[in-house]
């Protein structure tokens, strides 16, 4: 099996390959048919909060968690710019829950 002290220094050894990126920089990512380049993009949720724009092989995708779509939960309003020329938005979840303007009648 694998020990504890073994899965403590995988997640550290994950911890230190981390890269701190800011808003609107550019991240390239080698994937197995190329490269992915990922932008942060502030979500407005709350101090450094971020969705990502993916982009590969002519596609721009981006990906937002459950709570970029609650305006009732923002600190600021989503910074909607960089979803323009988005071929598709992917949205994470469902944060009903914690905001009832967001559930469903």
């Amino acid at each position: 099996g694998i020990s504890e002290s073994s899965e403590q220094a995988d997640a550290e050894k994950v911890i230190e390959s981390c890269e701190e990126v800011s808003f609107g920089q550019q991240v390239v990512i080698q994937g197995p048919s190329g490269p992915v380049m990922a932008t942060a993009a502030s979500s407005g949720y709350g101090l450094g909060g971020a969705y990502w724009l993916l982009e590969a092989l002519g596609l721009r995708i981006a990906v937002l968690g459950p709570c970029s779509a609650l305006p009732c939960l923002f600190t600021r309003p989503l910074d909607p710019v960089p979803l323009r020329g988005a071929r598709a938005v992917l949205l994470l979840g469902h944060a009903g829950r914690h905001c009832p303007e967001a559930e469903v009648a």
